[in-house]
């Protein structure tokens, strides 16, 4: 920090404050410059008291070098204990970084580098696995080996890409306005730090590598048939926001809707939070977007997205006929990229809904914190909370509903309940009219809608993650069909050959993959047996999706399901309820005899076995032609090609 401008104009507590929250256990060194003008003005116990990183604080003259020495010594003192000092590394290794580091080169392409580390003696394994991963995370390269646009290539030089994207980033046509011309590119990267011209086929690795720091994404274009020609930078948006924005009216809950929202108590903000969360969020923009807020919308619903850093608050609303599915999808997304800030101190707080039990057209005052009010009272059996205005008793659950996975069951009883009956009905009107369609705007159909939506990312983010963890990846929604016109025989269930077709689990339908021949299944009595935990998890999942207004269909293109595929997915959904229980009243039971903690606890094996299952009988993994898809809330799909275009990245065309 400077001692001659000051600590404030230093802005030291600002980048104390975010190496704190981003790296809280990385000692720091507090180094005063320029003392030959001025002497150091701090306030030294306070500060370690604050900051218990600060290992050192030392001083220095910019004009003289005076006390340079002592600094270098005292950097190597707590370098050198930091826990990754020492570890040994194989001498191939080290060559092959030194290689890397000394290169004139800014970026090579990948087929160099796994050449390079043949030359010097590394396996290829961990090339391409272990040794890559450490040159990535220590900064001496960077690879995405994951991204279409970058896995090709190997860059040398973080710098050399820092400069370009600052030069897109202090760009003065580009700042006015937050929109990033890609007809300009070409005048803005026209010449690197050293003069060189920057290779046009640059463009689409720089534009990418933006995309992957969450700093733009490409605006759809006008015309469906027309290339991206303009990407949105949200850290340049102006500060005001538009005119004319979607609001929360009480003429809009007369007509049904309901509105929800979520506020973070942030202990410090950092920075480009807004503009991360308007970049993950874009599938659902509106085009109202500013500085420190976005207004998003999601099947007739709409929220409202705003950091408000004078109160180091951030609040999230939405509304609609039932608004907490979209809630959810945005909260999680905000959780995951405030989990990046493992130092921040976060509060989430839900707003008391006492006042809906009194009709009072003002909204209770009075907001509860999140984890340690409301699911904490959940976890300890504890079913109410006392509003502090009002002195009435609120259901935690109420609270919590549709916005925490244990209020699962009070959803699907809630609304399903209301729901199936008038389903079936329409279904039978369906059946002898063919002309009639439902409306677009049946408030009972969205909340069906929304519901099963809700329920199917619940079901994969609890799984999906699971598999993750496993390194056992694969589509794991599937239905399960008879070979044969046998009649199924409960006592020889393990005998019988079946087809096994897999699901796409695009959230607001899920379905069988059209005109899929499916994978023909005979195991072992000891596979099924294994594999019945899952099985019991699966149809809980499917028993609920029909439940919610028949979602399960053969077929995207459908609208409406109708009465015989309903029948037909039910039949489906009953043959694995008898498999699995069958397999869990088997007394030989693999989760009895090897695993401990009984039938419900053998998740992990039994998605194990599935995943070898689909390897062996599919080797390419072509899975019928499902693409693992990671959402913006960190949720991961298994999605059809129609459905998985959306998540695809698109390459930078000029």
């Amino acid at each position: 920090w400077n001692a001659r401008i000051g600590v404030a104009q230093s802005k030291l507590d600002y980048w104390l404050s975010t190496i704190s929250i981003l790296a809280p256990d990385s000692p720091v060194i507090l180094v005063a410059t320029h003392i030959d003008e001025r002497a150091p003005d701090l306030n030294i116990p306070q500060y370690r008291a604050d900051y218990p990183q600060i290992v050192d604080v030392l001083s220095v003259s910019s004009k003289t070098g005076a006390d340079i020495d002592e600094l270098k010594r005292t950097i190597a003192k707590h370098a050198a204990i930091l826990p990754l000092m020492g570890q040994p590394w194989p001498i191939s290794w080290v060559e092959v970084e030194h290689e890397l580091v000394v290169s004139s080169e800014h970026h090579i392409n990948a087929h160099a580098y796994m050449d390079l580390c043949v030359a010097k003696g590394v396996h290829v394994r961990l090339a391409q696995g272990t040794l890559r991963s450490y040159l990535h995370d220590l900064g001496k390269i960077l690879c995405f080996h994951d991204d279409p646009i970058l896995k090709d290539i190997v860059i040398l030089k973080p710098n050399w890409v820092t400069k370009a994207i600052s030069m897109v980033l202090e760009d003065e046509a580009t700042k006015s306005n937050g929109i990033l011309v890609h007809a300009e590119l070409a005048r803005i990267w026209a010449h690197d730090e050293r003069g060189w011209r920057y290779d046009p086929a640059l463009y689409p690795i720089f534009l990418r590598l933006m995309e992957r720091f969450d700093l733009c994404y490409q605006i759809d274009p006008l015309l469906s048939w027309g290339h991206t020609a303009h990407s949105l930078i949200p850290q340049l948006l102006p500060y005001q926001p538009p005119s004319l924005l979607p609001t929360w009216t009480p003429e809009q809950k007369k007509a049904g809707k309901v509105h929800v929202e979520m506020t973070y108590h942030l202990g410090f903000v950092p920075a480009g939070i807004m503009s991360r969360f308007i970049v993950r969020t874009h599938l659902y923009t509106c085009n109202l977007h500013w500085r420190e807020g976005v207004v998003l919308s999601y099947q007739d619903h709409f929220a409202r997205v705003e950091l408000l850093p004078r109160y180091n608050q951030l609040h999230i609303e939405a509304w609609g006929v039932e608004p907490r599915t979209f809630l959810v999808i945005l909260k999680e997304t905000m959780d995951l990229i405030l989990a990046r800030f493992e130092g921040l101190q976060v509060r989430r707080e839900v707003p008391c809904i006492c006042h809906q039990h009194t009709e009072q057209d003002q909204p209770c005052r009075e907001a509860y914190r999140y984890e340690e009010d409301l699911v904490k009272r959940l976890n300890k059996g504890v079913e109410t909370i006392q509003c502090r205005e009002s002195f009435r008793e609120v259901v935690v659950r109420d609270l919590l509903y549709g916005i925490h996975v244990s209020t699962a069951p009070q959803v699907q009883h809630t609304i399903v309940a209301a729901g199936q009956q008038e389903i079936m009905r329409r279904l039978d009107v369906i059946q002898y009219n063919g002309d009639l369609m439902l409306s677009n705007s049946d408030v009972l159909l969205q909340r069906l809608s929304q519901l099963c939506e809700w329920n199917v990312r619940q079901f994969t983010r609890q799984w999906n993650l699971e598999m993750q963890k496993m390194e056992a990846e694969c589509p794991n929604t599937f239905l399960l069909i008879p070979s044969s016109r046998r009649r199924f025989n409960p006592k020889h269930w393990f005998n019988h050959k079946y087809k096994l077709f897999l699901m796409c689990q695009y959230p607001s339908k899920p379905h069988l993959i059209r005109d899929s021949e499916g994978y023909d299944l005979h195991r072992t009595k000891d596979w099924w047996l294994k594999i019945s935990p899952w099985l019991k998890h699966l149809i809980k999942f499917l028993e609920n999706s029909l439940e919610n207004g028949l979602p399960i269909s053969y077929e995207v293109s459908d609208l409406i399901p109708d009465k015989e595929k309903y029948k037909q997915v039910n039949q489906q959904v009953e043959l694995l309820k008898q498999i699995a229980q069958e397999a869990a009243s088997d007394s030989t039971g693999l989760a009895e005899r090897f695993y401990s903690g009984g039938f419900e606890q053998n998740i992990g094996p039994a998605i194990r076995a599935l995943h070898s299952f689909l390897k062996e009988v599919d080797p390419n993994q072509y899975w019928d032609g499902l693409q693992k898809v990671v959402a913006e809330d960190g949720n991961i799909f298994w999605l059809c090609e129609e459905h998985a275009r959306p998540y695809q990245v698109r390459p930078l065309q000029l």
